[in-house]
Formats: C-alpha cells, structure tokens, sequence
C-alpha cells in the first residue's frame, strides 16, 4: 500500500514538472518569433512618422519680445517619412488639468466626448531643414498666474482617413523653462546632433534585441529540458526512498526545483519585456 502511494505521488510530481516545463517554454516562443506580414500599401502610416519624429527643442522669450512670455516646442519630422497630404499639429493644456481629467491618452477623441476644451493647434507652415521639416508650436501672451504652471505639448500627425498618432508628451512651465530665444536657423544646427544621438541609441536596443532573439529560444529549451530531467530524477528519488528521512530530503529537493523554475520563467519573461521596454523608451 505505501509503494503504491508513493508510485502515484512520483507520477503526480512528474506530470506537475512536464506541465510547468511546458509553460516555461511556450510563452517565450511566443515572444521571440516574429511574425512577419507583406504590407502592399507603400504609404507610410502616423504611427510611423510619430516614431521618427524627434522634438528637438523648446524656445523661451520673455515679456519683451513681440510674442510676450512665450514658449515653442520644435519638432523634426525626416523627409523619409513625412506626408504632405497629412495634418500635422499639437495639443497643449495645463499638465494639472490634463491629470484632474485624465486626459493621458487619445487626447482629441477624450476631449471630444466628455466636452473638455484642450487647444489643437494646427501645424503652421514647416520649415525646410536638411532631410526634413521643421515644425513649431507655441503658447504666447502667457499670464503672470500661469508662469509657474506646467503645460503639456504633443505632437500628432493624422492622415486623410482620420488616423491620428500623438508622440511622447513634453512639458514646460515658463518660469523653470531653461531655454533661449533660438533663431531658426540654431534649431535647425540642432537638430543633426538630437537625431543622430536617437539613430545611435536606437541601433543599439535593436542589436540587442535581435541578438536575444536568435538564442534566447534555445537557452529557453535548455532550460526545459534540464527541469524536466533533474524532476525525473527527484521524482525517482522520493518513489525510491525507503527511510523516512530519505523521503522528506528529496521531497525538500523538488520544492527548491518548484521555486527555481518560477525564477527561471519570471527572468524568461522579464528578459523580453525589458528588451521591448528599452525599445519603447527610446522611441518616446
């Protein structure tokens, strides 16, 4: 009878070993195989031009100038990806206005349907830059009580359909905006450097995550396949042992292997997401 119930509670073990095996190396097959889809339409979609799109400067002038207080966000879109048939333009309301509402996303769409009034400033004509356009947005006339309040500025781009994508928010407030009253032709000198420190940074998280996709799978089986056989063999143990001893140690051993499998699959799964995360950061 005690054979027979340590024959079960082996195989019991065994099968819980195979299964938690198997959803070690499932889900990261998944993660790291791509699918790739042949796309006939040779327009480039918002989505694309919003992650080439590089906000390159804020300008700041003070009471003085013609605009009054004012502040310019300046945004380069590459000529590889700009549309011209395509609206362009920028969303700008106080940061804390944004929060209370919970204006976070889709900002046109939410404005629209809970009747909040945010400002959609159309693109004003672009500036000529090497391989680009140059785009400026700006608040002018700004009022003393509003110096010290942070706004938010995002760049859309939106296509003759009505798809719309925003970029990476970018705040300011006038008074702790470090920034100068750039000509033209300045923002335009940055620009070279703010996209060539992207391109760099941005091919290093692509290696990156190409090279960990072309092993990461295999390490992943190995990983299986050395779960499966170390639970074979502590599962051959506890069926075997005799002394009472004996059993609770082997018993002990395959709790251990329990908890490093779920360290295994919890690095497994955090490995790609923080790859994808890098990636997604860099595009913001």
């Amino acid at each position: 009878m005690e054979k027979l119930k340590r024959k079960n509670l082996f195989f019991c073990q065994l099968l819980l070993l195979i299964i938690l095996s198997f959803s070690l190396i499932i889900p990261n097959s998944i993660i790291c195989v791509k699918a790739e889809t042949i796309d006939e339409q040779t327009t480039v979609s918002v989505q694309e031009i919003i992650e080439n799109t590089t906000f390159v400067t804020f300008r700041k002038g003070d009471e003085t100038s013609q605009y009054g207080r004012n502040m310019f966000a300046c945004f380069y879109v590459p000529n590889s990806v700009y549309e011209s048939s395509y609206t362009y333009g920028l969303v700008l309301f106080p940061k804390d206005y944004g929060e209370k509402l919970g204006i976070n996303s889709d900002y046109l769409k939410k404005a629209e349907e809970q009747n909040i009034y945010i400002a959609n400033i159309p693109a004003p004509a672009s500036l000529a830059a090497e391989n680009g356009r140059l785009f400026k947005f700006g608040i002018v006339n700004i009022l003393e009580q509003n110096i010290d309040r942070t706004f938010s500025f995002i760049f859309y781009a939106q296509d003759v359909e009505g798809n719309i994508a925003y970029a990476k928010p970018q705040f300011a407030a006038w008074s702790t905006l470090d920034a100068e009253e750039y000509t033209d032709a300045q923002v335009i000198a940055m620009i070279e450097g703010r996209v060539t420190m992207e391109t760099s940074f941005g091919t290093i998280v692509e290696k990156i995550s190409e090279l960990v996709n072309s092993f990461w799978i295999y390490i992943v089986l190995a990983m299986g396949a050395t779960v499966v056989v170390w639970g074979t063999y502590l599962g051959i143990r506890v069926a075997v042992a005799k002394r009472k001893e004996e059993q609770i140690n082997a018993r002990g051993m395959i709790k251990n292997l329990v908890v490093g499998i779920i360290v295994m699959f919890t690095i497994a799964m955090a490995v790609p997401l923080l790859i994808n995360g890098l990636s997604w950061w860099v595009t913001w």
